[in-house]
């Protein structure tokens, strides 16, 4: 990125102070396009490198994003400053030895390029059959609409060049912000929550433009424009690499760098032919559209931001760093707390469809949400059933590629001394209909206790507002059941109890007896029977029996 800025400044000020010519448009033309290329082609290298390695994907990717900007304006700043600011000596023995650091990075790049794998798979623009696939294309338009905002904001701020081709002062109190910005979103791990930053990026540029149009003389909102337009610098390129099959990185990056040139070009004839008003109702178009495109990310976004100073979630186990990017799977857990699908969304890089029962799902407010943002699968009211529409719709999310999301108890934890109840057979007839779906198992320890569990009353009972809570997850590696344990239901969900209770060993905690099962149409478990027929509260479960 640095010869590229070096070479583009280069470019400018021949373009400032001679006339327009085939040739030096051409050679424009040609870095720009090489540029590009070395993007793509090092993005997609640097994908399967985190991926093999096992970092974290998206604070490796959006770190290569903050080096990859601190290059170019380090390289333009060697040849285009600042108006009585910065000046730099391009010519100084340390801008030589970056050019050719610079150079080297690039070559090994190159050498280092994987082969272009062919995959099976449709191309994700027109395949509708994954959900995937509808993730990847919304981030496409979502990179439009940043590369659009980034461009408007940036002419609106520099305005035209000088003579000399220098660069406004201003414009140094955004480029002050914007790599900000860009390590702040790092901060986030997940694609989704990411994409949801960028809203909120988008909404606080708007502010800022909005300040800056009503007193151009303030710096402030420059600084923080700056770092708004910083936030929405990744996210989009980072959750079209995670939504996309590996085998098509590639050709997505492409396509997404020319829908953002597409962009640029609409932006520069925006600032060329319309007035700023025009640029300010652009930019809040974007952020309306950005807030109806990628509503569900920023939702999740937002309750993350609201549980932070509530609960201190943190995951451990294999499953923390070895989860696949694309679905279909199945996560299930145990559920000691109201809470326990948030705490397990905020530590899983996947959107996941939970199921909710009808009691809940049902309360006003709470049905529109559930079943428009976040897709939430309806679970009537237990009993006996001869259609169970629920697990239905649970299989052809599977189809589609979801992640789904049970909790196989089918109740919440009543005492100390019942940390896991049997499973129910839904789990079981999920992984029948698909039985290549890979399953995650996970124990959440924190919830019993907390102040949405049962321990001393109904949650929210007797107990104090959770503040700062220890909640920790324990995640299993993904993984494919035998057909021969698929073969008998009663060992598969055996199988699936004991090892969510294993799960407790990444957290460091003791084992635990798996519980019981029916035995020759006798239950074994008293106990259990007697709460289930005291107790008239009923929780999200699976039908069970």
């Amino acid at each position: 990125m640095f010869p590229a800025g070096l070479f583009l400044s280069q470019q400018l000020r021949v373009l400032i102070h001679e006339r327009s010519s085939i040739g030096l448009n051409a050679g424009i033309a040609l870095n720009v396009g090489l540029t590009l290329l070395f993007h793509i082609m090092l993005m997609a290298r640097l994908c399967d490198l985190a991926v093999r390695a096992k970092w974290p994907l998206l604070p490796v990717l959006t770190g290569a994003s903050l080096v990859g900007v601190l290059g170019i304006g380090l390289g333009s700043l060697a040849l285009v400053p600042l108006v009585g600011l910065l000046r730099i000596n391009s010519n100084h023995v340390v801008w030589q030895w970056l050019y050719l650091a610079s150079g080297i990075v690039l070559t090994a790049g190159l050498v280092l390029l994987p082969k272009l794998r062919t995959s099976a798979e449709k191309f994700f623009l027109l395949d509708r059959s994954h959900s995937a696939n509808w993730d990847a294309r919304r981030a496409l338009a979502a990179g439009f609409g940043q590369a659009l905002l980034l461009v408007l904001a940036v002419g609106w701020i520099n305005g035209p060049l000088d003579a000399d081709g220098l660069l406004s002062k201003r414009l140094l109190f955004l480029l002050v912000g914007y790599p900000v910005g860009i390590l702040l979103s790092s901060l986030q791990r997940f694609p989704i929550r990411q994409s949801g930053l960028m809203v909120i990026g988008w909404f606080l540029a708007a502010v800022f433009l909005s300040v800056q149009w009503a007193a151009p003389g303030w710096l402030w909102p420059v600084v923080m424009l700056g770092g708004a337009l910083g936030l929405t610098h990744a996210p989009a390129r980072n959750y079209l690499l995670v939504s996309v099959p590996p085998s098509q990185r590639m050709a997505a990056l492409g396509l997404l760098v020319f829908v953002q040139l597409f962009a640029l070009l609409l932006a520069i004839i925006l600032l060329n032919f319309s007035p700023p008003i025009v640029w300010l109702l652009a930019s809040i178009s974007v952020t309306v559209l950005g807030i109806r495109l990628i509503f569900r990310e920023l939702f999740e976004q937002l309750v993350e931001i609201l549980i932070w100073p509530l609960y201190r979630i943190k995951a451990f186990g294999p499953g923390a760093t070895m989860m696949p990017s694309r679905g279909p799977m199945i996560v299930l857990a145990n559920h000691s707390a109201w809470f326990d699908p948030l705490w397990l969304a905020k530590v899983l890089p996947l959107r996941v469809r939970p199921m909710m029962t009808a009691r809940f799902y049902d309360l006003p407010g709470v049905r529109w949400l559930m079943r428009t943002v976040v897709r939430t699968i309806r679970v009537s009211d237990p009993g006996f059933r001869r259609e169970i529409p629920e697990i239905q719709e649970a299989i052809a999310g599977i189809a589609q590629g979801d992640t789904i999301m049970i909790f196989p108890e089918g109740w919440l934890r009543r005492k100390d001394d019942h940390s896991l109840r049997r499973f129910g057979q839904g789990v079981h007839q999920l992984l029948k209909a698909y039985p290549q779906t890979p399953i995650t198992v996970c124990w959440i320890e924190g919830g019993w206790k907390s102040f949405a569990s049962y321990w001393k009353g109904p949650p929210t009972k007797n107990k104090h507002m959770d503040f700062w809570r220890s909640i920790r997850v324990g995640i299993s590696a993904p993984e494919i059941l035998k057909p021969e344990l698929l073969a008998d239901q009663r060992a598969t969900r055996r199988y699936l109890m004991q090892a969510c209770l294993h799960a407790r060993a990444f957290l460091g905690l003791p084992p635990l007896p798996a519980p019981s099962f029916v035995t020759n149409g006798a239950v074994e478990d008293k106990e259990e029977v007697e709460e289930n027929e005291t107790d008239k509260v009923t929780e999200p479960q699976m039908p069970s029996s």
